[in-house]
């Protein structure tokens, strides 16, 4: 069942854009603010009320399973209100797949399909907006690497991410490609360095 707004939710939206036309750009950039902030909020809220397969606690389970990714590039950058609806649409993808949660966690290969999801998810994000792209490769990062100049707008950094994005594709195959070899290289990365951590004992003085 897919996430719609409800008619109140809309209006609130409708209204908050009336009054930002009518401020300075200071309170406008404001009103934005807010928008955004009560658009994530009630789709969040909405995603939570829609589903009738799991409980209220299985898909509390389940988000806590995709919190333990948040360590992986573009997931660590997002700020908790990103990651929340991030989460809540990878969540409501793995319940329509999955209608069974008891049968989704037993699964051998669960954090294989929690994996494919995250990819899809995260592939989702960039196609429709390759600005995103931003959330990988930090435009601070880029300045201080001398990839990029410093003072870019933000019009024209935005450019540069669609451009990136195209390059992506184009050594890729596609920018899912480029998301799985990052995702998978991140879970790797994140397994060895708790096996390191598991496996350092304390050196004898």
């Amino acid at each position: 069942m897919g996430i719609r707004l409800s008619g109140a939710h809309i209006f609130l939206a409708w209204r908050l854009q009336c009054r930002a036309q009518r401020q300075t750009p200071t309170q406008t950039m404001k009103a934005h603010t807010l928008l955004s902030k009560a658009l994530i909020m009630s789709t969040i809220l909405i995603a939570s009320c829609v589903h009738s397969n799991w409980s209220d606690q299985q898909r509390r389970e389940a988000l806590g399973m995709l919190r333990g990714w948040r360590d992986i590039a573009y997931l660590n950058d997002l700020t908790d209100e990103e990651f929340a609806l991030f989460a809540a649409s990878a969540a409501d993808i793995l319940e329509h797949r999955h209608p069974t949660y008891e049968e989704f966690v037993e699964m051998p290969m669960v954090e294989d399909s929690v994996e494919m999801v995250i990819i899809a998810t995260i592939t989702s994000d960039l196609t429709t907006s390759p600005e995103r792209l931003r959330h990988i490769f930090r435009y601070d990062d880029l300045v201080a690497l001398g990839i990029l100049p410093a003072g870019l707008t933000l019009h024209e950094q935005n450019k540069f991410y669609r451009h990136l994005a195209k390059q992506l594709t184009t050594t890729y195959g596609s920018l899912e490609e480029f998301v799985r070899e990052m995702v998978v290289d991140g879970r790797r990365s994140t397994v060895d360095g708790r096996r390191s951590t598991v496996n350092r004992r304390p050196s004898n003085v």
